[in-house]
């Protein structure tokens, strides 16, 4: 075995008093926080035959700190090995396997944790956070509610709960839990650069600044807070924000995942400053090492729209209808779709439901495989999760707005199977789309975005597959250019409010004043009035995005692109 040469014998070549005393010392370091002179000690027994339980534990949990995880996991294997019964490893192991992004591996780690010991409330907590990452929310709120009943005040499982809610679309609830946990734990910078962040989503930019820069206060690492401020346009240049972001403390001081929302961090607040090469150091660097974590999944994207496409080529539309209930806004990310969503939820009787799951799972349960026999019973599934979400037993004269872009995948069967719906087809320049992608560091999901090749092709992709579903279903689809709509704003919300059969109000030109909660990206773009400032953006960027216009250039419809 290499690495730190640990056999799988339980004897040493020391003796037990030895060893002790070294692992005394090891543990005294590492509990006043020197991790370095803690590590030093651990390798060195290890290399000279300690197999001790506690050690192996210790230096595995410092190394997964560390993020040198290969190095962890082949001690914790060991652990394992030697000591099959203990529940700590399997615990650790199952942590390394979430910040591997490996879920169904953490799963089974933590199961087994559980299996072993199963009366320790934290092992529950960390399949609750397992189970929210896959997107399990239903059951990881229950395995949240569980651990809160035997340990009330377990101020982690309250800040996830809260995380949790932020992922539902409840972001009051999510507040008032996070705000429970600062009481609580007031001292703790993660819980105010969490608050901050549920602000920022809610539109309440003002406090969300001002709970990130107290996270920095309490804590100078606290690298979400950063993150956060940079993308808050009246804290660019608070000089103590300024003075420690780009500080050599702070970037020594950064690892795993800190590297990247601190590398995104700088690149925002030095694009704001038109030092865009700069900026486009470091934000290749954050998507470069955020595609070690998250590598692209663009492959998954092509495969689903595939399925659907081959399944529903003997789909017609269903009879137009006069009224409209379902509203899908589908596209790439960063098109305009949550200004589209404002614009449309000016009107008094809207109800958005966000990035909602709710098609998905209504397609899932019916388990259509390669048969379509079922697929009648998808509206009125729908509709019995679009009622749960709102919380109402009836939606007779409610219309919604379903931003789920990834939904173009399943248009044929929105466009067969509800009568009452419309489509709305989001896009932008896709050199100014993928620029967008790139730099919005996403919270979950969307790996490719990492990637710029693979954001081209999955922006070609797209592109084709809703030419063909507009061929296919042209009464049920509303293309909409974002970058006329920010150019000429009342021709291109004329047009659509006419398309929707809706009657004419003054008011869909001022979506900035719209109220709702955005827990997009887009969060601090929607809350400006609308204006046309990041076209033609890509050109500053242009060097940095030489492999997404190498994509582009191969499809006759975007070659032009290369002569700009």
């Amino acid at each position: 075995m290499g690495g730190f040469g640990v056999n799988s014998r339980k004897e040493n070549n020391l003796s037990d008093i030895k060893f002790k005393k070294f692992i005394k010392e090891a543990i005294k370091y590492q509990s006043k926080g020197n991790l370095s002179k803690a590590k030093s000690i651990y390798i060195s027994i290890v290399k000279k035959g300690c197999t001790n339980l506690l050690v192996l534990n210790n230096l595995s949990s410092i190394l997964r700190r560390e993020t040198n995880y290969d190095k962890a996991l082949e001690l914790l294997n060991k652990a394992i090995e030697l000591y099959p019964n203990n529940s700590d490893s399997y615990s650790i192991r199952a942590l390394i396997y979430m910040s591997l992004n490996k879920l169904d591996s953490a799963s089974s780690s933590i199961d087994k944790a559980i299996e072993i010991k199963p009366d320790d409330f934290t092992y529950s907590y960390n399949k609750a956070i397992i189970l929210n990452r896959k997107g399990d929310f239903d059951q990881a709120e229950k395995l949240f509610n569980f651990v809160l009943k035997r340990k009330p005040n377990y101020t982690p499982a309250i800040s996830d709960l809260a995380l949790l809610h932020v992922e539902t679309g409840d972001l009051d609830k999510a507040e008032i839990g996070m705000r429970k946990a600062i009481e609580l734990s007031p001292m703790n910078s993660k819980y105010h650069s969490n608050l901050a962040s549920i602000l920022n989503h809610k539109g309440q930019l003002e406090l969300a600044g001002e709970k990130a820069l107290e996270a920095i206060k309490i804590n100078p690492f606290s690298f979400k807070a950063y993150f956060i401020l940079s993308n808050l346009k009246k804290h660019q240049n608070n000089e103590y924000f300024l003075h420690h972001l780009f500080s050599k403390e702070l970037a020594n001081r950064a690892v795993g995942r800190q590297k990247v929302d601190l590398a995104f961090a700088r690149s925002n607040v030095l694009h704001r400053n038109s030092k865009y090469s700069d900026s486009a150091f470091y934000l290749k660097s954050a998507n470069d090492q955020k595609l070690d974590y998250f590598p692209t999944d663009l492959n998954q994207y092509i495969r689903v729209g595939n399925k659907i496409f081959n399944l529903t080529t003997n789909l017609s539309p269903t009879k137009e209808n006069l009224n409209t209930e379902y509203i899908f806004i589908v596209g790439m990310p960063r098109s305009g779709s949550t200004l589209t969503e404002s614009i449309i939820s000016m009107k008094s009787n809207i109800f958005d439901l966000g990035e909602t799951q709710i098609l998905e799972e209504a397609l899932l349960s019916l388990n259509l495989n390669n048969k379509l026999d079922q697929l009648y019973k998808l509206s009125s599934l729908y509709d019995q999760k679009r009622r749960e979400v709102l919380n109402c037993s009836h939606s007779n004269s409610i219309v919604t707005t379903d931003k789920q872009l990834y939904n173009y995948s399943y248009v044929p069967f929105i466009a067969s199977q509800f009568p009452t719906a419309k489509i709305i087809h989001c896009y932008r320049n896709p050199l100014d789309n993928i620029l967008s992608i790139y730099r919005a560091h996403f919270a979950k999901g969307s790996q490719y975005a990492s990637c710029l090749k693979s954001s081209a092709n999955l922006y070609i992709y797209q592109d084709q597959l809703m030419e063909k579903y507009k061929n296919v279903f042209p009464k049920n689809i509303f293309s909409l250019d974002y970058d006329q709509l920010v150019a000429n704003p009342e021709d291109v919300i004329t047009k659509l409010v006419g398309w929707l059969k809706w009657d004419w109000d003054d008011i869909y030109l001022r979506p900035h004043l719209n109220s709702r909660s955005v827990a997009t990206a887009s969060n601090v773009q929607v809350r400006s009035p609308i204006n046309n400032k990041s076209v033609g953006g890509w050109l500053k960027y242009k060097d940095l995005l030489t492999p997404a216009l190498d994509e582009l250039s191969k499809i006759q419809k975007f070659a032009y692109l290369m002569d700009l």
